[in-house]
């Protein structure tokens, strides 16, 4: 039994893959597989291009063999960057020495992060991201073969690397050196790059949850979702444009995401331009009118070419900025003299959206020594 699992802070999201670009689609269009061998099953094989390995399927993986000092995986299909993960495994008697996973932007190639494993011992290998000195020590060896696996995931959030849920390692430097800024087109290339000898393996178990394999000839995986810029909180009275969101999916050619919308009352909410926002297509822009208070739910749902879906539900809170109201029944004298007594006006209270019943306010009294007073709808200035 594998001692690690992924991370809990794995998502989703997601589009069309146009060439080595991706693109959102009608939910009609989801679907389609580039790569499928003459027995309807999915090609694995072929969704990668390497340089100098030979390339062996396995029962659950598939074996990269290096026939030089160096190598590169590269898998062809673009993936979504904010949902990233990878697994791969030490083998017994390995030479592997440096596994350097590396993930590019699609559209600005310039913004890319890696994630590096080096060997150590039989039973450690040490992490750390692109070109910064400090290094962590994880369990596992790339060149043993025991109950650990190997894990890269990136945090879009927090444009972080983890291993699984040991190390949260921040990317701070682009690969050239630069800010790094995140993944602006939220899509990215992986290549792979190995470091070792002659017939060093590279055992790759998983990408993006996609099992690997001669028993996993088959989509395993259900595409994801990407939300672009979410809203948690808005003002009562706004009007605002809905997150996008697109999905993409590891082997289907295309995934679509579409959305729909429940107010504070559970009723499905109509754009401003009219449109009843239920499975609307995800990447066009709706604006809505927030008129209640409450909880707005915006529901998105991806779909891919087996009729694969993952829902994801992103809730916007409507906040209250405006306080309640105090009205007096008549005015309070400005002055007046020793032993006149005064009586207090009525006190009501009113909101824009609370019941008055739900509403609690009080009178205090104090005197020119700063003493509260205790008074019963009139005060007695002694």
């Amino acid at each position: 039994m594998k001692i690690r699992k992924w991370s809990a802070i794995f998502l989703s999201l997601t589009l069309v893959v146009v060439g080595s670009f991706c693109v959102l689609a009608s939910k009609e269009e989801a679907g389609g597989y580039s790569h499928v061998n003459e027995d309807g099953k999915i090609d694995i094989l072929a969704y990668f291009t390497t340089t100098d390995t030979k390339v062996n399927l396995q029962k659950e993986s598939i074996d990269f063999v290096m026939t030089g000092e160096k190598a590169t995986v590269t898998f062809d299909k673009p993936l979504a960057a904010d949902s990233f993960g990878l697994s791969f495994a030490g083998v017994a008697g390995n030479t592997l020495e440096k596994v350097e996973i590396e993930l590019i932007d699609v559209e600005n190639p310039k913004e890319k992060a890696s994630l590096i494993f080096s060997a150590m011992s039989e039973s450690s290998s040490l992490i750390k991201v692109g070109n910064t000195e400090r290094s962590f020590i994880i369990n596992g060896s790339l060149f043993a073969e025991n109950n650990y696996d190997f894990y890269a995931h990136y945090n879009g959030e927090y444009r972080s690397f983890t291993d699984d849920i040991n190390y949260n390692i921040p990317v701070v430097e682009s690969l050239d050196g630069t800010i790094f800024a995140g993944f602006s087109s939220h899509k990215v290339m992986v290549k792979v790059h190995l470091y070792g000898e002659n017939g060093s393996v590279f055992r790759l178990k998983e990408i993006n949850r996609q099992r690997l394999g001669n028993i996993y000839l088959e989509d395993t995986e259900n595409p994801s979702i990407t939300i672009l810029n979410p809203i948690s909180k808005v003002e009562l009275g706004s009007t605002i444009t809905l997150p996008k969101a697109f999905a993409m999916d590891v082997l289907a050619d295309n995934a679509t995401a579409t959305l729909s919308v429940k107010d504070v009352d559970g009723e499905t909410a109509t754009a401003v331009d009219g449109t009843k926002l239920e499975d609307v297509a995800a990447d066009k822009d709706y604006q809505i009118k927030i008129e209640k208070n409450g909880v707005y739910r915006v529901s998105y749902q991806a779909t891919d070419g087996k009729n694969s879906t993952r829902p994801m539900t992103s809730p916007i809170v409507v906040m209250d900025n405006l306080g309640p109201e105090i009205k007096l029944s008549e005015t309070i004298p400005a002055a007046t003299k020793v032993g006149e007594k005064i009586t207090l006006p009525t006190v009501t209270y009113s909101d824009n959206i609370s019941d008055e019943t739900a509403i609690s306010g009080w009178v205090t009294v104090k005197n020119p020594k700063g003493v509260v007073m205790d008074v019963e709808g009139s005060v007695e200035l002694t």
